[in-house]
């Protein structure tokens, strides 16, 4: 539907001249996949290309402990990614308004749980 896709976690392949425009990885960044493909829909306009095909083995997390702490780290990095990347993807010329809009929209689902924890504990 023209939106504003994104990698999601392991067996990521990106072209190289894609990856040098978009600054390459970020080390500081938490949720490195989102992080990069933001910049990418930024700079580029590109979207993802599902490789449905492809089979990609991945290591599950094994403690409740470890999974708390994948779902923190995930939470945070999607946060900051829209606050680090949001502005640029948002007044990209070189992606679609459907694009954009789709990009808010996942922004705006992060707001979710403090509205309903909000609502919750008003009517409590």
């Amino acid at each position: 539907m023209g939106g504003c896709s994104e990698f999601r976690g392991n067996g990521i392949m990106v072209r190289r001249e894609l990856l040098a425009l978009a600054g390459g990885w970020r080390a500081a960044a938490l949720t490195e996949d989102i992080d990069l493909s933001s910049r990418i829909a930024a700079v580029a306009g590109e979207r993802v290309a599902w490789a449905i095909d492809a089979q990609v083995w991945e290591e599950p997390v094994r403690t409740p402990d470890s999974l708390w702490s994948q779902r923190l780290r995930w939470a945070e990095g999607a946060f900051r990614r829209a606050f680090e990347h949001g502005p640029s993807v948002m007044t990209s010329s070189r992606l679609s308004p459907v694009a954009r809009l789709d990009f808010a929209a996942y922004v705006g689902q992060l707001a979710v749980p403090a509205v309903v924890m909000g609502v919750a504990a008003s009517a409590w």
